[in-house]
């Protein structure tokens, strides 16, 4: 049930999110709130920009307004402290601290103040979707990051959300194809035998639903693959299980799906180079 009311409460709902990440934002390289401000088309932007404005002339201000939004008490889990720490265009990332460890917890901005079937609808696509590509990658042991897909009371005010709770992955950070070029790569694949094997799995799985699939891993969408580096150990991940059917790229988004076939591109010489006697 929608306690807010319709849509002016989603609209709410998503203009507390866009207040939640404010910090997030400050800490992308380049960020230049005024400029985010008188540019942005979406109002879930420009929320976001105005507080960290506003944050420039009262430093703190944006901190001290997330953490006032957002509470681990009325979420449904042994949560002790919540920190918004990353957001994307469907959903806001926060880190949760738990006597189990620190987790994730990926709310989907699509859920916010909608019914609950509708909540519910949101979660089974994503479940979905975390289903076919753990599938696909069955036999790439520790690339996908188990989820738990659930409802529960969202951390801004207690109202009702659509997310999915991972472990939350210490570390650096990278994105696969954007932060590394093919000689760095096979620079690491040299250096960490257990990360070449890794990849060729990933890799060999990918090409083979290129060729013969209709679907295939996001691989344009920033970090979608990624490099992380933790505790002087290098793996890959996916946290973010998003996928194109690709009859449909093909033809209503030409320049995503020459991405994608890029990024297939030197996913195909990278293998190729790390082959026996290559």
């Amino acid at each position: 049930m929608d306690r807010l009311g319709g849509g002016m409460g989603e609209l709410w709902l998503r203009c507390l999110d866009a207040a939640v990440t404010a910090p997030a934002r400050q800490r992308r390289p380049g960020a230049r709130p005024l400029r985010e401000l008188l540019r942005a088309r979406r109002s879930f932007d420009r929320v976001a920009a105005a507080v960290n404005v506003v944050d420039r002339l009262l430093p703190g201000t944006a901190s001290a307004l997330a953490r006032r939004l957002a509470d681990s008490a009325p979420l449904a889990l042994a949560a002790t402290a919540i920190e918004a720490v990353d957001f994307g265009s469907g959903g806001t990332v926060f880190r949760l601290e738990t006597p189990a460890g620190p987790h994730a917890l990926k709310v989907f901005r699509r859920s916010l103040g909608r019914p609950l079937a509708e909540q519910r609808a949101v979660a089974a696509y994503y479940a979905d979707r975390y289903r076919t590509v753990s599938g696909w990658y069955q036999g790439v042991p520790g690339l996908v990051a188990p989820s738990a897909f659930l409802i529960l009371p969202g951390p801004i005010q207690g109202h009702p959300v659509a997310a999915v709770v991972q472990p939350f992955l210490e570390g650096r950070k990278r994105c696969f194809f954007a932060d590394l070029d093919a000689a760095r790569a096979l620079e690491l694949f040299s250096e960490d035998p257990s990360l070449a094997k890794q990849f060729q799995g990933f890799a060999a799985a990918t090409l083979e639903l290129w060729k013969k699939a209709e679907r295939c891993l996001d691989l344009v969408g920033h970090e979608n693959l990624m490099l992380l580096e933790a505790r002087g150990r290098q793996r890959l991940a996916i946290v973010d299980c998003g996928l194109f059917e690709l009859p449909v790229i093909r033809q209503q988004a030409p320049a995503r799906y020459k991405a994608l076939g890029e990024r297939i591109g030197r996913l195909e010489a990278l293998l190729a180079r790390l082959a026996p006697g290559a």
